[in-house]
């Protein structure tokens, strides 16, 4: 695949050959179709882990509206995490919470914001990395079929 200034990637490559474009077309479609269903197996990974209660609720909200965000933008790279990275990497909240906690009135109310926060970053990354564990674990399997 050859990535254009846009960003977008592209199986097409400049061949001479006649018939080559069709040949080019449907290596594209294949690579979204095994794409599409990359991400819709990653869907139905995160909301099994939702119903055994293994994953809170704003934490499957964010992990399925990245599968939905790469979904959405098929000629572009996945970019899952950087899409979910951006809703919880907010070092100047963290510095803000770390520097409160140590006040007497409002130090225990900073505490268990820290404390939340960290939870809900770690419920999103262990989820995200054992539901992208199982569907290339089942990819792979079913490769071999």
């Amino acid at each position: 695949m050859n990535k254009d200034g846009g960003g977008k990637y592209s199986v097409a490559s400049e061949q001479s050959e006649e018939g080559s474009q069709f040949e080019d077309d449907s290596d594209e479609k294949l690579v979204i179709e095994a794409r599409n269903r990359f991400l819709m197996a990653l869907k139905g990974e995160y909301y099994h882990l939702f119903a055994l209660s293994q994953c809170g609720p704003d934490s499957f909200i964010l992990l399925k509206e990245s599968a939905d965000w790469d979904l959405d933008r098929e000629a572009y790279p996945m970019s899952s995490w950087d899409h979910i990275s951006i809703h919880f990497m907010n070092p100047t909240y963290i510095r803000f919470l770390f520097f409160v906690k140590s006040l007497p009135l409002i130090g225990k109310y900073a505490k268990n914001a820290l404390f939340n926060h960290l939870s809900y970053v770690y419920d999103v990354v262990l989820n995200y990395v054992n539901a992208h564990e199982t569907v290339e674990s089942i990819a792979d399997t079913v490769k071999y079929l």
